[in-house]
C-alpha cells in the first residue's frame, strides 16, 4: 500500500512538472497598418490604389502629377467623400511648383477632400482644387 501511495504521489508530481514545462502558445502583439483606398478619375481612366504608408502615397501622388503633365484633369477621392446637397467648401491652389502641388492635393486627399490637379503646360502652373 505505501508503493502504491509512493507511486501515485510521484506520478502526480511529474504530471505537474510537466505541465509547467509544456510550450505556451504566445500571441505576439501584431502591428495594425492603416490602408487608405483612394479613387481617381484622369479622362477615361479611373481606378482605385490601396495606400499604407507615406511611400505609397508618394509614388501614388507622382503616378498622378505625370498624368496631369499629360494634359489630364486628374481627380483624387476616397470613400469617405459623400455626396450631398450641402454647400461645397472649395479651396484652390495654384504654384509653378511640382513638389508643392504634390505636397498640398496629397495632404488635402488625406483631409478628405477630393482633389482636381490641372497642369497648364503653356504656363507651367499647376492649380489644384480641393472640394469637400
Amino acid at each position: 500500500m505505501k508503493k502504491t501511495i509512493k507511486t501515485v504521489a510521484l506520478f502526480s508530481v511529474l504530471g505537474l512538472m510537466s505541465v509547467g514545462c509544456q510550450k505556451e502558445n504566445l500571441e505576439l502583439p501584431t502591428q495594425q497598418t492603416t490602408v487608405t483606398i483612394v479613387s481617381y478619375s484622369a479622362g477615361d481612366y479611373c481606378g482605385q490604389a490601396a495606400l499604407a504608408n507615406d511611400a505609397a502615397w508618394d509614388e501614388f501622388m507622382n503616378r498622378m502629377l505625370a498624368l496631369a503633365r499629360q494634359g489630364y484633369s486628374v481627380i483624387i477621392y476616397n470613400g469617405s467623400n459623400v455626396t450631398s446637397n450641402s454647400p461645397k467648401t472649395k479651396v484652390v491652389f495654384t504654384t509653378d511648383s511640382e513638389s508643392e502641388a504634390k505636397q498640398w492635393a496629397k495632404e488635402m486627399a488625406q483631409q478628405g477632400y477630393a482633389v482636381e490637379i490641372i497642369y497648364d503646360e503653356q504656363t507651367g502652373i499647376w492649380t489644384c482644387i480641393a472640394t469637400i
